[in-house]
């Protein structure tokens, strides 16, 4: 039995229970655990786009690649995650590349995460 309060603006929109949500570990765990959904799962192949609809399978998707927060070279395909603290990933499947962000800034950017969505979208595949 997994139980908890989560106290997060994402997971509401999400409106659905994720593996991803409450994320912690290293840059080198997550982008092993990445590649090994990748390898085990086909998390890439998974995780297409197949309507207009935001999020597939509890991953946040990109809707305009000139106004993401994923950063640049993100396209209509990428799919990642926004993390209540700062914490993002994304991964474009026509370039097989990702990029992963760790933090931990619920303080600094609680009510103005305009820093936040700034370092996010300097983030390049």
């Amino acid at each position: 039995l997994i139980d908890g309060e989560v106290h997060d603006d994402n997971a509401y929109v999400i409106g659905e229970k994720v593996s991803h949500a409450g994320l912690f570990g290293t840059i080198d765990g997550v982008c092993r655990t990445l590649l090994k959904a990748q390898d085990s799962y086909s998390l890439i192949q998974n995780t297409k786009r197949q309507s207009d609809h935001r999020f597939i399978n509890g991953w946040d998707s990109v809707s305009n690649p000139s106004n993401t927060l994923a950063g640049s070279g993100a396209t209509t395909n990428t799919f990642g995650h926004l993390g209540f603290t700062g914490t993002s990933m994304w991964i474009t499947p026509e370039t097989n590349t990702g990029v992963v962000l760790l933090c931990n800034e619920v303080l600094g950017y609680w009510n103005d995460r305009a820093k936040l969505n700034a370092l996010r979208r300097s983030m390049e595949f």
